[in-house]
């Protein structure tokens, strides 16, 4: 989703793919990265940029450790839509567990994080409340991947800025 988004925003970049979101090619990515999803804990990080990688679009990607929320407001008035992590089951029931949830965050507000969540068949907006939303997300901390044009230079907001790779045990 976050390809898509900006292939439709960024035209003029070196892209193999079609701007038409409905062309065949685009299935090929979306069927091509649904087999490096597990059911049960989504796409670990270290397949992300491998994947990436392999249909060589032109995007980089960071994980990255925010401040805060003020952090994921930033990137969203930038038109940088980060994928956040978070406990699920903890903004739900109150209680820390395993596996980790991941949502795009499209806008923050004062009361709400709204995001689209792929895992969703409909890809419909869910809005978290801003302080259980900033709780669940702090036990994984603050965790976001990042993924942007390449030609981007993006500003240090983040706690951390440890390429993707660093965290998969190989250095770029």
């Amino acid at each position: 989703m976050v390809s898509m988004y900006w292939r439709r925003e960024k035209p003029l970049l070196d892209w193999k793919m079609a701007e038409d979101p409905n062309a065949p090619e685009w299935n090929e990515f979306y069927q091509q990265g649904c087999k490096y999803v597990s059911h049960l804990s989504g796409v670990p990080l270290r397949k992300i940029a491998s994947y990436l990688k392999s249909v060589q679009l032109p995007l980089a990607m960071k994980l990255v450790s925010l401040h805060g929320v003020y952090a994921l407001e930033s990137l969203t008035r930038a038109n940088i839509l980060p994928i956040v992590l978070f406990d699920f089951y903890f903004y739900h029931k109150g209680v820390p567990k395993n596996p980790s949830h991941a949502a795009i965050v499209m806008e923050v507000t004062a009361e709400n994080i709204l995001t689209v969540d792929p895992s969703f068949i409909n890809k419909e907006r869910t809005a978290y409340y801003r302080v259980e939303f900033e709780k669940s997300w702090k036990i994984l901390e603050n965790h976001a991947i990042v993924i942007y044009p390449k030609a981007y230079r993006l500003k240090e907001i983040e706690r951390t800025a440890k390429p993707l790779e660093s965290y998969m045990g190989v250095m770029p």
